[in-house]
């Protein structure tokens, strides 16, 4: 351990940070935007399975917002302390 030099300490909290920080980010984001523009409920109840789906936002969905915001802190990290 103390022969480990801090370049590999940082890169292994980019890793830690390229997974936590996206979904934290994007959940962040995704929940003020539907403070602004709530998801809209049907008038009519239906058996279709796509009212069901879209009824909430998915982890995926979440995860894909926080990496399109958080890409370019990554990349100013990368390139500052690891390029």
């Amino acid at each position: 351990m103390r022969h480990t030099s801090n370049e590999a300490w940082l890169f292994l909290l980019l890793v830690v940070l390229a997974i936590v920080m996206p979904f934290i980010i994007g959940l962040v984001v995704v929940k003020t935007y539907r403070r602004f523009k709530p998801i809209e409920q049907a008038d009519t109840d239906s058996v279709s399975i796509m009212s069901s789906i879209e009824s909430k936002d998915s982890f995926f969905k979440i995860l894909f917002v926080g990496f399109f915001v958080s890409s370019p802190i990554f990349y100013g990290l990368y390139h500052s302390f690891l390029a």
